[in-house]
């Protein structure tokens, strides 16, 4: 059983992280620009891409996840917090220095099927050995924009 759990765990990760680098090379970017007024520079460029990583999930020695995130929130003091991540990826906007809206849902619709056979693959040696696998998969937007690739390992 720690077979299978090891073999969906280097799976998930791994199609984590691929999904990752996808989602990265689409969100937008904002170029950093100078106000010639002020001379002060502002929009650092790239801060959303920067801010994604892969976090491991577990709930429990058999239900196995790895959440692609996206964070980028802005407290404001005596004003509304946002996540501008969040804003990013729901709200359909131009994006002229680069990237695009549903940087992360895109890249995953279009892959989770290729994350489900490297999966199966990586299980397959396994299977004989009465094993089950049910795989999952979500996508969440709690405070963060988020893709979790999610697997239950049981008898």
């Amino acid at each position: 059983m720690n077979q299978i759990r090891d073999a969906v765990d280097n799976s998930l990760q791994s199609s984590a992280n691929d999904l990752l680098a996808k989602a990265v090379a689409l969100a937008p970017v904002e170029k950093t620009q100078e106000n010639k007024l002020t001379g002060k520079i502002y929009r650092e460029g790239g801060v959303l891409k920067q801010s994604g990583f892969v976090r491991p999930n577990h709930y429990s020695l058999d239900k196995r996840r790895f959440d692609v995130v996206f964070d980028t929130r802005i407290i404001r003091p005596n004003k509304q917090n946002f996540n501008y991540a969040i804003i990013q990826h729901e709200k359909q906007m131009p994006h002229p220095d680069g990237g695009e809206w549903k940087y992360l849902e895109t890249p995953y619709k279009s892959s989770i099927d290729e994350y489900r056979i490297e999966i199966a693959n990586a299980i397959q040696p396994y299977i004989s050995q009465g094993g089950k696998v049910i795989l999952g998969s979500e996508v969440t937007v709690m405070g963060t924009t988020s893709t979790g690739m999610s697997s239950k390992i049981g008898e």
